[in-house]
């Protein structure tokens, strides 16, 4: 056969190496073959003789290939058996023929001789230009018989045969059928009403959202689908597996698998029918990956009555930039709109779905589910959807037990049993819904996705030609890099399955009779008896007062609050969680006391807060950034270079197309790298494996690349910038700072005014001030057994506390009324001065009320004032008093100063992020000169700079803007600003006005503001927003509480919580460290600085190796296998993984990394190293050629029909070493810390890789021996080694030995050590040192002319 021809005739065909161009020598004659390989060791004709040349001169001798004859004839002159001897029928020369030719006769000869020439003439040593002037017509004969005989032999299919036409059938039936049906269902009958819309929540009338009915395969019709889509899956999966039988087919025919018989006889037409059954499972499978799935496709529509499922339409939540995009960007954007939506037009043209044909809608097919009272339902985002009979809609279930607080105070006595049931199927068991995450469902989804689909199919090309040792190798990568990100993504989903799973049992009223249950059999209305342990619900405290609660998972609020009851007073006024926190407990927190406390359950589910946050992580996405957009064009750029190279590859090549087709695959398949996908997956889960033993806690670890890009990070004050809590300093009537006159109402009001309670041990809970604040008044607090708080003071009276009003963010105050030993009852208020003065009557208040205010502020002093009025009220009926009737009429009692303390390391984390280029801003609800002299104190503002306030703001909304001497002044230019080394202040409203009047003039003053003062939760989440919407990635620090709605604005959230399972911020400092903002921003910056490492070191190792390819083409030669398995196998995988090991640098740098992967630094970087590996190339072949040795050496086959017969050659000896070594240096090239890194040398793993690998390579180069054997570089039949798949196969050329001059081979490695020289120093010197400049310089001049048109904007005031 055609192959066992090529395979034991490789002698001859290897001396027509000879006879190409520029191929013939000066030759000598036998006398010089003799004093270089001993003819006396061809007396006798050993067939096994070779012959070595190891003098490296030119002509070289080497030992002739056997010459082949007709039976008959005699050998030619020269090839002749010597005298008294006899030719032998295995070629040998004999006296005596038996033995030999019995040998001849058994199974384990071969002859290298075909069946029309049999005869085997001795072998003969020459040099290069006798054996082609001596024999060479008759090897040429030799090679026309043998193909001549070969084709007389093989029989070919004629592709008509019936299983051939069989398959064509099948191959068109199957898609012309699924298109028919798409069409019908979608197009010619689709059911009216099966798309109706779908509301977000129940009480919604508008929403952009549809719900649509499809019926599974359950009735007639959709049992055709359901045949249908069984065809389409069988020839799905039989594609495959026809190339796999393909494959098996083809080594069948080599011979290499001998217990089957060949069904195909002819290796051209194997390799042809997989050519063309590639390209059309190819073509088939990329069009059944666009549909959501595929199994969808075949439901068949109907209305939502009958559905068995829903297909969810929602809009696609909008990219969130992660910082602003460039007009580059945009126009990328664009340019990739304008592709999908035509590549949108040819799917929704072959599905006939109008789901495909808007590209501004996600499309999730929810199933139907039943549950045991017949209701059906489904769930989407972890909440559930009930249909309607009415209304024939699915609508979200949910409970609304009242408006009032009076209409919850009802529901003390508890549900009826058969009322459970009903609600239960409204809304659900008191579950999240959320599968639990397995490992092979996350892996399968991985897998799944197209990227993974264009490496099977690359795969596919490995294997014929004997690289299906190249097929094993490629599947380990790629299952290597798809299961690194499986095993990322699952531990974020078993993460946050945690944090959704919770089991234990609670006491509820029913019938009448406490009972216990398991929590997930909770409604909403049941009434529950709160027991320490965890909250299962969001409930509303109806009863009993003595119960504190642990809120830190929920809110990042380190300390434990104390609960009440909610008020009867209340009772006509509107429930809302944010005015009446006080009584609410939220799911997911932990009580730490409970006595007697009766609640009732106001949500369950995904319902709770705990619900709504863990449904906002759910579909959270991610801020996109320019590599999200650039990728894509990566890809389209990759993809047009690897049709030029397998058209370039094609070309070079000189065999059958079939042949060079797979040839050019290779080239393809190399293009885009198989581990590209990873790079930034291994990053961010290295910094996120860092930040953990750092005791900083990741909720979803993408979000680490996004602190790589912060530019301005805003904090909290109290808790976060100073120490948690306020040191009391003082209290008096007149502002003064005085500690000596705590007497009278003063000393009453701080004793009283207070939401403190005592725990079960009798300490004291509740917040810092509070307790600060009473500890000073030197007063005993005590609580009786049916909780009233009682307060003894320092006389020996007691007071007792009727009634509490809690702190209330829009009010500012909080209010106590009490009752003295007398009887008389009265109220204390306090609360914020301006809060406090709007309630008093103006005769109370002191005539220099708000120069103390202000001269508090400066210095840095939190002040509260304090006031307070007799009530002629009963102790009875206090109890019925609202708010509105008690905070009225006042009488100004005094001030109560309190300072904080700056956390020791504030000054040097803000030092640090100035030095990173990241602006830093306070955003407080404190008074904002209070924040100011903060600021200054942590040098957030320098002590030279001048600050310009943003006081108030005017009925006709004018901003009146002060100087620190509350000196009226007006707003000064942008860039008036910056040349006068001016700092701005504003209060939040001041902040909502400059955005409502002119954001672009907000935007282009917010660098300079320093401090946003007064602001309320919402103020916070609306100056964050302000930046997010303008595209600066932001990051908020807070301790939680009042931060949280900021906390989840921002880009990154960092909340100073010791709660482990914290789910208020993406980040969680767990020691409550604001050191852990520079830990994340540098964990962040090194995660995108080596991300962008190993991506670009995958982009170099892709095209070396295609350039490889196309020069192994160009001389048709290739690598060896062991060869590959190095450069494909360990080097690029342990070099791209090992370069994400990168530690973070110890300070932040002044420059972000870039996140770009088409920007300047990118690729200068990139293509800066690709044309130096490539010059080095281009010098190694030219001095290979340069060499008198090797001219008489070179390789001019162009049979490429088996890798293993084209290997040992000097051409790829020359690549291999070159080449393969840049594997290597490449990744050292981008191992250097720079800026964002730490030094290189200190990545330990990647210096221990890279160096054995250096050494092992250059010895390998030096020094022939078995392990130069083991890429078959110099080295000679006495070293070989086994190959990755057979035994030791010879050298395969007429030279027996690929070893090279030492000369040559110090050549090399100078060649490599200035390559690897040269790569460094482009990246260290040229891209990261003389390139940074000039695009600092650029940058600079941008900015001059910015600075120039600011200066000469006119003044805004």
């Amino acid at each position: 056969m055609r192959e066992f021809h090529r395979v034991v005739g490789v002698t001859a065909t290897t001396l027509l190496l000879l006879l190409g161009e520029n191929q013939f020598l000066n030759s000598d004659t036998f006398a010089a073959a003799e004093e270089i390989c001993n003819l006396g060791d061809l007396i006798g004709n050993d067939p096994s003789y070779t012959c070595v040349d190891g003098t490296f001169n030119c002509p070289a001798t080497v030992v002739c290939p056997v010459v082949c004859m007709p039976e008959g004839e005699a050998c030619p002159t020269g090839s002749e058996c010597p005298l008294f001897t006899n030719l032998c029928l295995d070629g040998s020369c004999a006296e005596d023929c038996s033995i030999a030719n019995a040998l001849y006769n058994t199974e384990d000869f071969e002859s290298p001789c075909p069946d029309c020439r049999p005869v085997i003439c001795p072998k003969v040593v020459l040099d290069y230009e006798s054996c082609k002037s001596a024999f060479g017509v008759y090897y040429k004969n030799t090679t026309d018989c043998a193909q001549k005989e070969e084709e007389e032999s093989v029989a070919l299919f004629t592709l008509r045969e019936g299983g051939f036409v069989a398959i064509y059938f099948w191959a068109c039936f199957v898609p012309f059928t699924m298109i028919i049906w798409c069409y019908f269902n979608q197009r010619i009958a689709p059911v009216s009403g099966s798309t109706k819309p779908l509301m977000m929540e129940s009480d919604s009338s508008q929403t952009s959202w549809t719900q649509t009915g499809y019926q599974g395969f359950a009735s007639v019709t959709s049992n055709i689908g359901l045949f249908l889509y069984f065809l389409t899956m069988i020839t799905l999966f039989g594609y495959q597996i026809l190339l796999g039988l393909l494959t098996i087919f083809y080594y069948i025919q080599q011979d290499a698998i001998a217990w089957f018989s060949p069904i195909f006889e002819d290796e051209v037409q194997v390799l042809k029918v997989h050519e063309i059954t590639w390209g059309v499972a190819f073509f088939y499978t990329i069009v059944l990956k666009w549909p959501i799935s595929i199994r969808s496709v075949f439901y068949r529509r109907c209305t939502l009555g009958g559905a068995t499922h829903v297909a969810v339409m929602t809009p696609k939540v909008n990219e969130r930039m992660g910082e602003e995009a460039s007009s580059k960007v945009k126009s990328i954007k664009a340019a990739i709109k304008a592709v999908k939506r035509a590549v949108i037009r040819i799917m929704s043209f072959i599905y006939c779905d109008t789901h495909a044909s808007d590209e501004e809608f996600d499309v999730i097919y929810c199933p139907v589910q039943i549950d045991e009272n017949g209701i059906r339902h489904f769930f989407f985002r972890l909440r559930r959807y009930n249909f309607d009979e009415k209304s024939q809609l699915f609508i979200p279930g949910s409970i609304l037990l009242g408006e009032t607080c009076n209409d919850y105070l009802r529901l003390k006595s508890g549900l009826e049993s058969v009322e459970v049931p009903k609600r239960r199927s409204v809304v659900g068991s008191n579950t999240i819904q959320m599968n639990r995450p397995i490992f092979l469902v996350t892996m399968i989804s991985e897998f799944s996705k197209f990227f993974y689909t264009y490496q099977v199919f690359m795969i596919w090309t490995w294997f014929p030609l004997w690289y299906y040792y190249m097929a094993c190798v490629q599947s380990i990568i790629v299952v290597t890099g798809g299961l690194v990100i499986s095993i990322f993504r699952y531990r974020n989903e078993r993460n946050l399955y945690r944090i959704t799973r919770v089991t234990g049992n609670v006491s509820i009223l029913r019938d009448g009779v406490v009972n216990t249950v398991s929590h997930t059999e909770l409604v909403p209305g049941d009434i529950v008896a709160v027991e320490p342990g965890m909250a299962y619900a969001d409930m509303l405290i109806l009863s009993g007062n003595d119960i504190i609660v642990d809120e830190a998972a929920l809110t990042g609020e380190s300390t434990p609050i104390a609960k009440v009851a909610v008020d009867s007073a209340e009772g006509n006024t509107i429930y809302s969680y944010m005015s009446h926190k006080r009584h609410t407990i939220s799911a997911g927190t932990r009580i730490v006391e409970a006595q007697g406390i009766m609640a009732v359950v106001l949500s369950t589910g995904s319902h709770t807060s705990k619900g709504e946050m863990l449904r906002d992580i759910l579909t959270y996405q991610r801020h996109h950034f320019k590599f999200d957009t650039e990728v894509k064009v990566v890809v389209g750029i990759l993809a047009l270079y690897a049709i030029f190279g397998f058209t370039l590859t094609v070309s070079l090549y000189k065999d059958d197309f079939v042949f060079e087709w797979f040839y050019g695959m290779f080239v393809v398949g190399t293009s885009l790298p198989p581990l590209l996908p990873t790079v930034f997956t291994v990053s961010v889960g290295v910094s996120d494996d860092r930040l953990a033993r750092k005791r900083i806690a990741c909720v979803n670890n993408e979000d680490i690349l996004v602190a790589g890009k912060v530019r301005r990070v805003f904090f909290d004050k109290t808790g976060t910038l100073t120490k948690q809590g306020l040191d009391f300093i003082g209290a008096s009537y007149d502002g003064t700072v005085d500690t000596t006159k705590l007497s009278g109402n003063l000393l009453l009001g701080m004793a009283t005014c207070h939401n403190l309670k005592l725990s079960s041990k009798g300490l004291l809970v509740g917040n810092h001030v509070d307790h600060n604040m009473f500890i000073a008044t030197g007063t005993a607090l005590s609580q009786s057994a049916d909780g009233t708080i009682n307060v003894l003071l320092n006389d020996g009276t007691t007071v007792k506390v009727l009634k509490r009003f809690e702190f209330d963010h829009h009010r500012m105050t909080q209010s106590v009324i009490i009752q003295r030993s007398d009887g008389t009852v009265c109220v204390f208020v306090k609360g914020s001065g301006e809060s406090v003065e709007r309630l008093c009557l103006p005769k109370t208040i002191p005539e220099k009320f708000h120069i103390n205010l202000e001269n508090a502020a400066k210095q840095g002093i939190y002040q509260i004032s304090l006031a307070m009025k007799e009530l002629i009220y009963d102790a009875k009926s206090v109890v019925t008093l609202s708010r509105d009737n008690v905070e009225n009429g006042l009488t100004f009692v005094g001030f109560i100063n309190f300072k904080n303390q700056l956390r020791e390391d504030t000054a040097d984390v803000l030092g640090q992020l100035e030095a990173g280029d990241v602006i830093s801003s306070m955003v407080t609800g404190d008074n904002t000169l209070t924040g100011i002299n903060i600021a200054r104190e942590a040098g957030l503002i320098k002590q030279d700079q001048e600050i310009i306030f943003g006081k108030s703001v005017d009925n006709a909304g004018i901003i009146s803007w002060v100087n620190e001497d509350g000196e009226v002044t007006p707003m000064p230019s942008v860039g008036k600003i910056k040349n006068r080394n001016i700092a701005l202040a504003v209060t939040g409203k001041v902040w909502a006005t400059l955005n409502e009047q002119s954001q672009d003039n907000a935007l282009s003053l917010a660098p300079y503001i320093r401090v946003f003062g007064r602001c309320t939760p919402l103020d916070k989440v609306s100056v964050i927003e302000s930046f997010v919407n303008n595209g600066t990635t932001c990051c908020m620090v807070g301790d939680g509480g009042n931060d949280c709605g900021a906390l989840k604005t921002a880009h990154i959230g960092i909340a100073l919580s010791d709660a482990e399972a914290s789910i208020v911020a993406p980040f969680t400092s767990l020691d409550k460290s604001i050191t852990s903002v520079v830990e994340v921003l540098k964990e962040g910056r090194c995660a995108l600085a080596s991300a962008l490492a190993s991506y670009k070191y995958m982009i170099i190792y892709g095209q070396v190796e295609s350039i490889n390819q196309i020069a192994n083409a160009y001389f048709s030669v290739t690598f060896h296998e062991w060869c590959w398995v190095f450069m494909d196998g360990i080097w690029m995988m342990s070099m791209a993984f090992s370069l994400s090991l990168a530690h973070a640098e110890t300070r932040l740098s002044p420059k972000r990394p870039t996140s770009s992967l088409l920007g300047a630094h990118t690729m200068f970087s990139s293509l800066g190293v690709l044309v130096i590996n490539f010059i080095f190339t281009c010098i190694a072949l030219g001095l290979l050629t340069s060499q008198d040795w090797y001219h008489c050496r070179k390789w001019d086959s162009t049979d490429i029909s088996n890798i293993t017969l084209i290997g040992d050659n000097y051409e790829a000896s020359v690549l291999f070493i070159i080449t393969g070594y840049q594997y290597i240096s490449s990744a050292m090239a981008y191992n250097f810390g720079y800026t964002h890194r730490a030094s290189w040398w200190k990545n330990y793993v990647f210096v221990t890789l890279a160096s054995v690998y250096t050494i092992v390579h250059f010895l390998a180069t030096l020094w022939p021996s078995k392990l130069s054997c083991l890429w078959r570089l110099n080295c000679t039949n006495e070293n070989i080694v086994p190959a990755v798949t057979d035994t030791r196969i010879p050298i395969n050329n007429v030279f027996n030995t690929t070893v090279m001059p030492m000369g040559f081979r110090i050549d090399l490695i100078v060649l490599m050590v200035f390559n690897t020289v040269a790569i460094m120093s482009w990246e260290c010197f040229i891209v990261n040192g003389v390139g940074k400049k000039v695009a600092a310089r650029f940058t600079k001049k941008q900015a001059d002319y910015c600075k120039y048109l600011l200066d000469h904007h006119d003044t805004v005031v």
